[in-house]
This record gives C-alpha cells, structure tokens and sequence, in this order.
C-alpha cells in the first residue's frame, strides 16, 4: 500500500494504491469468507466543493474460501468509477473461465463537498444505467453460502435504468429457463424451475413462475415489487401448490395443497397463509438409541506455535425478520409410525412468531391406528399428538391401546415427548406388571407360563423397567443379520421364533419354528406390484399354501 495527500485551501489532491490484498480480510468487516485478491487505485484532485476522481478496483481469483469449495472456478472483477463535473459514471464486468458473466453500467449526477462533508444525490437529475449477466445458479448459490441447496440452470438477467432520481424506471427481463433446485436437510425438490420477471418502469412483475416436485406436484406464483424507492423495494407474492412435496426425509413425508402470501421488503418479510395436508407422514422416535458424536476441543495456534488471540466477531446489522402465520389443515391422511405405532391422524395447527423462534400451536386427533406390542397387534383406543408453541417445537404423545384379556382390560399408554416416549401398562383390575404382560402376551396367568414363555415374560419385563423400547432382540436381530427376529405363540398356545430377511426389495423369506412341536415353516413373499403381492409358504409337517395380496393406502 502506498500514497499521498495534499491538501490546500479549498483544493484536495489524493493519490492511493494497494496491491494484492487478500481478501479473507474483509471476513473482519462481516462478509463471508473469501479467497482471492483485490487490487485498488483511487486518484481525487480539484476543488474540494467539486472534486474530479477515478477509482480502480481490480480483483482475481474470487471464489469462497470453503476447502470444501475449492474446485470452484474463480472469478475476475473490474470495476471502474468515474466522478466528473457532477456526474458519477460505474462501469463493472465479471469474468470466469473466460467467458463474460456480468457487464453493468451507471450514471447518476453525485453532489461532493468535501469541505462540508457532504453528499448530495439531485431528486431531478436523470439516471441511466444496464445490466446484463448469465449464471450458473450452483455458483450464486455457493457464493451466498447456501451449501445445502444443489442446484442446475442458469440465472439471466438484462436490465436498464431510466428516469430520474425521485422517479427512476427500470426495464428488461430477470428469467430462469429451466432450472432443478434441491433443498438437501428437507428433501425439497423444485424440478422444472421457470421464472420471468419483467421491469415495467417503477416496478417489477413476476409473470411466470413454475416448479414440479419430481413426483407430480405443481407449484406456481405471481407478484410484484414495488422500485418507487430503489434503496428499499417492497414486495408482495403469492405461491400456490397443489399436491406438491414439501418434505422428503428419512423420517418424514409430506404432500400439501397451498396458497401463500409473502410481503415485505429489505428489512423484514411475513409470510401468511393455509396449507392443506394431502398426504404426510413420520416416523417417531427416530433418534432413540442413537450415539452421540464426541466434540473436541480445538486451540488455534500460529506457526511459531503460540496460542492466537481468539477472534472477535464482526458486528452485523440488524437481521432479516421474517414473521409467519401460517394454519395447516390436515383433514385425514396423516400417518404416524415407528417405535410399534401404526396410526392415522387429522387435526389443525398454526404456525406464528419470527424466524427463528416459531411456535407451533394445535395438534391431532387420532383416526384409527394399531400399536405393536410385544408382538402383539393391539387396537388403538384414543390418540393426541399436541403442540403447546415450544420452542424448538416437539410435540407431546399420549396414545392409549387397550386389550381384552379373560375379563381383564388392559391399557397400553405410550406418552411424553416424540423424541424419547415413556410406555406404561395398567389393567383394570389393577395387577402387577409381570402378570399384566403374561396376560397379555400369552393370555394365561404368570404362574401357568411355560419355561419358554417364563424366559420371554422376563425378557420383556426388563426391558420395560429400563426404558429401553418395544425391540427386545434388536441386538440378536443384527448379529445374526436378519431383518425379522421375533418370539411368539403358536397355534398350539406355545412359544415360537420366527427369522426372516429381504433378499431383495421384492422378495422376503421368513421362517418360523415351533418350540412345542418341533414344527418349522417356511413362507416366501413376493412384491409383483406396490399394491400387488404373492406369498407361499410350506410347512414340515406337510402343510402348505398360497394366497395373493392386494392393498391401497386410502
């Protein structure tokens, strides 16, 4: 860096350059880390009531500064700014690999006096300007640091400036031709992508915009933004879906019909509307049992091996505030599954408060369901599924089963928060817990069970005491390498241990034996359709039989 100031009555003379600047400095200054270098000339002479200036800004090799990110082809920037007699003229292009991804000019009458330090735009002083650029939507994706999106297409723009200061008019096109866009954490899929804005003078009109899901389902939107005031456009859009696939996870499915409005401008957004739940579905208890990942902790240390000063984080502005209200509907068709759950659920619930602190109000009534227990298919009885606006939201479940038992009821209630449930058991009469299971499992009184059933009921009245969930040979399961490992009655009234294993997504074999007759069977699935299935089976006692399945998920 080097330069010079000289300064006389009423007169300025300014001359700075720097060269090869890194530009992960400016990480200090709160933009996002980044590599490359920048190099500047500024020159400023004349009167300091209406100074003439050129500034010269040069980077190479920008590109973000993620290790990750390194196979990103870097950019190059020019830009150069011209103030003469009252006007300021910007010129600025943008090149990578060689190819031109971004020309732009403008011109805008500029007021400078230094003296007063003061700088004055003139309201009826005319303005012009354009901008013309074509790119790849990975790569403005990546520089904004939205890692998780993936995106394909390319974003091109060509606009130009008019008008005056107090009334500037904008006109052109901002268009995506076709474009896939992919939410990674959610599942969100926008395949198809098209989008036309055009610039009519003072506001901007989203004519075109349309998406699929991948698997059938639409979505659309129009809207406008307002440039009346360039420093502060405001907004207002509508986005509509109809059977579109919001949420695509391991654990969760939703399908949703929705009409949403979004209004707001740079400062703060909010987001209203309905959703209607189409289909969905999740799968509790998803992170039971799941092992933590270790943290380590990390000093950070120069290469003379002396402990750096920790970095004080730049201060930001205020943040984006995006409010929502926001009501879904699910009139049917919401299935909760997992931890031995089998459910169908409707209800309502409404979203509100400000990113990120939303509140989650409402809650589902249960439709029908089965719970697996123990090996045992009990009919769901009553159901909730309720959030109380927590934050994080977690829903809390109180699902209650109950089961006939030689004029005993028995109850079955799995309760508590989704992500780590409590399961109890009482019985009307009331009893023990190791003669309510016996009862329920084999349908006699714990005194008559046989040495096997005795060995099952102990199994699993240790499991229940130590919280440990309905999978009592999850760990045999996997030794063994089978997908089914089961203990359970037979025909006869007695125990039996069933193994079966998916050969492949199609097929399924499975084979039973009987601990009281010695008998063994075996039974073969196969999946002709997803609706569609054929099973056999042969027993060695000389049984044998075969049937075909047909289902539909209503």
């Amino acid at each position: 860096m080097r330069g010079s100031l000289e300064r006389r009555p009423g007169r300025i003379a300014l001359d700075l350059s720097v060269e090869d600047l890194p530009l992960d400095l400016a990480a200090d200054f709160g933009a996002p880390p980044l590599a490359g270098t920048a190099g500047l000339r500024l020159t400023l002479a004349g009167a300091e009531q209406d100074p003439r200036g050129v500034l010269v800004l040069d980077v190479r090799g920008l590109r973000p500064a993620d290790p990750l990110l390194s196979d990103l082809q870097p950019a190059d920037v020019l830009l150069k700014a011209t103030l003469d007699a009252g006007r300021l003229s910007v010129e600025a292009q943008a090149h990578r690999g060689g190819e031109r991804t971004l020309a732009a000019t403008l011109g805008l009458p500029v007021s400078v006096d230094l003296a007063a330090g003061r700088v004055l735009l003139p309201p009826q002083w005319t303005i012009s300007g354009r901008v013309r650029s074509e790119a790849a939507l990975s790569n403005l994706t990546t520089l904004a640091g939205l890692h998780q999106l993936l995106a394909r297409g390319t974003l091109a723009v060509d606009l130009t400036l008019a008008g005056t200061v107090d009334a500037p008019e904008v006109t052109g096109t901002v268009e995506i031709p076709r474009a896939r866009i992919e939410e990674g954490r959610t599942g969100l899929v926008l395949d198809r992508l098209q989008l036309v804005v055009r610039a009519r003078g003072r506001e901007l009109i989203v004519e075109k915009l349309e998406a699929r899901d991948g698997n059938g389902g639409r979505l659309s939107g129009s809207g406008r933004v307002d440039l009346a005031d360039l420093l502060h456009p405001a907004y207002d859009l509508t986005v509509n879906a109809r059977q579109f696939r919001t949420l695509a996870t391991d654990f969760a499915l939703a399908v949703v019909d929705a009409d949403v409005d979004i209004v707001g401008d740079v400062a703060a957004a909010g987001v209203s509307g309905k959703v209607r739940v189409v289909r969905a579905e999740f799968r509790i208890g998803a992170d039971l049992g799941a092992p933590e990942i270790p943290t380590l902790a990390v000093e950070e240390r120069g290469p003379d091996g002396a402990m750096r000063p920790p970095r004080v984080e730049p201060r930001s502005g205020p943040p984006f505030r995006v409010a929502h209200d926001m009501v879904i509907e699910a009139p049917g068709r919401v299935y909760v599954r997992g931890y031995g759950l089998e459910s169908e659920w409707e209800g309502r619930l409404r979203i509100t408060g400000i990113v990120p602190d939303l509140a989650i109000q409402g809650g589902l009534e249960l439709r029908r369901g089965t719970l697996d227990f123990l090996g045992e298919r009990l009919v769901l009885s009553s159901g909730s599924v309720t959030f109380y606006g927590s934050l994080p939201p977690e829903p809390v479940l109180d699902i209650e089963a109950t089961a006939e038992r030689d004029g005993i009821r028995i109850h079955v209630l799995l309760s508590g928060p989704a992500s780590r449930p409590e399961l109890t058991l009482t019985s009307e009469p009331e009893l023990p817990q190791d003669e309510i299971l016996a009862r329920l499992l084999f349908d006699t009184s714990r005194d008559r069970l046989t040495p096997m059933q005795a060995v099952r009921l102990a199994a699993a009245l240790q499991q229940l005491q130590s919280g440990g969930g309905l999978d009592l040979l999850a760990g045999l399961r996997e030794a063994i390498g089978v997908d089914v490992l089961e203990v359970g009655a037979d025909g006869a009234g007695g125990a039996s241990v069933t193994a079966g294993k998916y050969l492949s997504d199609e097929v399924y074999l499975e084979v039973q034996r009987s601990l009281g007759t010695g008998e063994t069977t075996g039974r073969v699935e196969v999946e002709i359709t997803p609706n569609v299935s054929l099973g056999a089976e042969a027993g060695s006692a000389g049984t044998s039989g075969a049937e075909l399945e047909w289902r539909y998920d209503y």
